[in-house]
C-alpha cells in the first residue's frame, strides 16, 4: 500500500507540472460544460443534472483516465524510464495502480469544480433524490475508471500507437455509454455494445438518482457496476501478467 500511495502522490506532483494536464483537469471540462450547459439550457432541471452536469462532469473524468493512460506510458517509453518502473522491486502493477490512483483523484477534483461551475454559470437546481446514493456511486465511478485505466495501459504499453490508439478509444465510448446525451437515440447494437462498459451502468445509476428509483433498481445496477469494474481488474491483471512474460522474450518493453 505504501508503494501505491507514495507512486500516487509523486504523479500528482508531476501531472499537475505539466501545461496539458492542467488544461486537461480546469480548461476543458469548463469548455465542455459550457457547451452542453448551452444545449440542454431548455431542458427540465432533472434532464439538465443528469446530462449537463453529472454527464459532462463523467466525460471530463473519462477524458483524465484516457489520455493519463496512454499519456503516462508513451512519456515514461520516450524518455526511457519505463524499464526501470519495470523491473523495479515494488513491482510494475503496483507503481502503474498508483499513477492511475493518482489521476483518478485530479478527475475527482475535475468532478467536482465542473459540477460547481455549471451549478453558477446557468443557476441550475441541482437535482439529487438520494446524496448517500450519489457519494457511493462517484466511489464506484472512480474504482471503475481505475480498472478501464490498467486495462489500456497493459494495451498501451507494448503498443507503438498508444496515442493513436487513446485518440481512438476516448469518443466512442463517450457516445455509446449515454454521458452527454441518452444512449437510446442510438442505433439498437451500439446501446448493447454500451451495455459491456462500465460507464454506461454508472450512467444509469445517475438517472436512478436524478429520477428516484426502488432500493432493488440501486442494487441491480451497483451490482452489474461492481461486476464489470471486477472483470476489468482482472483482465487487466492478467494482461499485466502477459506483458511481463512476453517483454522478457521478446525485449519489446522499449521500442518506441
Amino acid at each position: 500500500m505504501k508503494v501505491i500511495f507514495s507512486s500516487a502522490l509523486v504523479h500528482m506532483k508531476q501531472a499537475f507540472a505539466r501545461s496539458m494536464f492542467r488544461y486537461c483537469i480546469f480548461l476543458n471540462p469548463l469548455c465542455n460544460a459550457f457547451l452542453l450547459g448551452m444545449i440542454y439550457t431548455d431542458k427540465s432541471d432533472a434532464e439538465f443534472t443528469l446530462y449537463a452536469i453529472l454527464g459532462t462532469a463523467l466525460s471530463s473524468f473519462w477524458t483524465i483516465i484516457c489520455f493519463s493512460s496512454a499519456g503516462d506510458i508513451n512519456r515514461e517509453k520516450y524518455l526511457g524510464t519505463l524499464p526501470v518502473l519495470f523491473i523495479a522491486p515494488a513491482g510494475f502493477r503496483k507503481i502503474i495502480f498508483g499513477k492511475l490512483l493518482g489521476n483518478s483523484l485530479w478527475g475527482l477534483i475535475s468532478f467536482v469544480l465542473n459540477i460547481l461551475f455549471v451549478v453558477f454559470l446557468f443557476g441550475r437546481t441541482l437535482v439529487v433524490s438520494n446524496i448517500i446514493a450519489l457519494i457511493l456511486f462517484v466511489i464506484l465511478s472512480v474504482l471503475t475508471f481505475v480498472s478501464l485505466g490498467l486495462l489500456m495501459c497493459s494495451a498501451f504499453t507494448l503498443s507503438r500507437l498508444a496515442q493513436l490508439l487513446m485518440n481512438t478509444v476516448e469518443y466512442p465510448l463517450l457516445l455509446i455509454t449515454g454521458m452527454v446525451f441518452p444512449s437510446h437515440i442510438l442505433w439498437e447494437p451500439f446501446q448493447w455494445l454500451g451495455l459491456c462498459f462500465s460507464p454506461t451502468w454508472v450512467m444509469k445509476g445517475f438517472k436512478l438518482i436524478v429520477y428516484g428509483g426502488s432500493l432493488r433498481d440501486y442494487l441491480h445496477v451497483a451490482f452489474i457496476l461492481c461486476g464489470l469494474t471486477m472483470i476489468n481488474f482482472g483482465l487487466a491483471y492478467f494482461s499485466f501478467v502477459k506483458i511481463e512474460k512476453r517483454c522478457r522474450i521478446d525485449a519489446s518493453l522499449e521500442v518506441y
